[in-house]
């Protein structure tokens, strides 16, 4: 396995005044060559994720922040959501909008967004409406194709936080919800099965073979869920996430598991001894690291971490 310590590797060339706002989450393209960052700006980033330079800024659709970005995988197309409820597809090459849809309901915004189906013919979105909806990204339509929520059998009882898509396939999602929960959701079954973890779910993500989901929640945990069965596997602690909403990750070999913390601390524990082998002070003490994401399995390993101090960084093992 590799190494649990990572270096870093660049800074990604984001506004450095001391204005620089908050970003909220960043995602690698799918051969790992790029990385997307989105925050309180109203805007995102397209990055080289060797160097950090920036390459384009896509800015002009959000009103609001941008709370999460989504790479398709051919690398084409960007997906972003936020405050404002919108979700939106960009076309990277000329940085045009290219579907705009009627997005969530209420006052809230929307929290995640990822490409999911074959060749990402579709899009999800998670809301603070209690919903995750998706949206046919080949049709012209702005209306969702399909609404998740307790009117349509998903019980969602507050904020859908973050969505991780299946990849084999990509018909299924595990939803994760301030209400406590993980729903996993077969689009093309029409069933679902809920997971209580019992604190609020900020995050989730699937291990490579999809057989197990990575929870991280308030109160300060990130958990190892066996998808079949429900059962905990493991539980990770030592960072700090009570109010804030951070994010949790994999390494692209499942040896690790990393979580973003409250006080500007990365944590990396071994995934099977649940074990604290590693801390990265990565960003400003007072400030909380609010997205993390790992390159794809068979890409060169490395970690993105974003910070409230308005920072991102790539690291790889040292």
């Amino acid at each position: 396995a590799m190494s649990a310590h990572h270096a870093r590797a660049c800074t990604l060339d984001t506004a450095t005044d001391a204005s620089a706002s908050a970003i909220l989450a960043a995602r690698f393209s799918h051969d790992a060559a790029h990385v997307v960052a989105c925050g309180r700006d109203r805007a995102f980033a397209l990055y080289n994720a060797s160097s950090g330079a920036l390459i384009k800024k896509y800015a002009g659709g959000h009103a609001h922040e941008v709370r999460d970005v989504a790479c398709a995988p051919t690398g084409a197309t960007i997906a972003s959501c936020g405050g404002d409820r919108g979700v939106f597809v960009w076309d990277v090459a000329t940085g045009a909008a290219v579907r705009k849809w009627a997005g969530h309901e209420g006052r809230g915004g929307a929290n995640a967004v990822e490409f999911a189906g074959e060749s990402a013919s579709v899009c999800a979105s998670a809301g603070d409406d209690a919903s995750v909806r998706v949206w046919d990204v080949r049709s012209r339509d702005v209306n969702a194709v399909q609404v998740l929520n307790a009117r349509t059998g998903v019980g969602f009882g507050d904020a859908v936080t973050s969505i991780a898509v299946d990849e084999g396939g990509g018909a299924r999602l595990s939803c994760a919800s301030v209400d406590g929960s993980v729903r996993t959701v077969d689009l093309r079954r029409g069933t679902c099965d809920v997971d209580v973890i019992g604190a609020p779910v900020t995050c989730v993500r699937l291990s490579g073979d999809n057989q197990c989901a990575l929870v991280g929640c308030l109160t300060s945990r990130v958990g190892l869920i066996d998808v079949a069965s429900g059962d905990t596997l493991a539980t990770y602690r030592g960072h700090v996430a009570e109010t804030a909403k951070t994010e949790c990750c994999l390494t692209n070999d499942d040896a690790y598991v990393i979580a973003g913390s409250e006080d500007g601390r990365v944590c990396i524990w071994e995934l099977v001894s649940a074990r604290l082998v590693s801390e990265i002070q990565a960003h400003g003490v007072g400030s909380a690291v609010c997205g993390v994401d790992y390159s794809r399995p068979g890409t060169l390993p490395k970690l993105v971490t974003t910070g409230a101090d308005g920072r991102a960084h790539v690291w790889v093992p040292a």
